[in-house]
């Protein structure tokens, strides 16, 4: 493992959201995502037709 030292005041936290890459690549994704009362509105809104 690289070990490099931190600088809090140069350094950025970058948060990925992998859901939609999933969904999409899933077989019928977008239908059970457009169909699934549970998900998130968030997630809801992404899905692309």
């Amino acid at each position: 493992m690289v070990r490099f030292p931190i600088e809090p005041t140069r350094t950025a936290l970058l948060l990925v959201d992998l859901q939609r890459v999933f969904v999409e690549a899933a077989p019928d994704g977008l239908a059970v995502a457009n169909g699934s009362p549970g998900l998130p509105a968030s997630a809801e809104s992404t899905a692309s037709p």
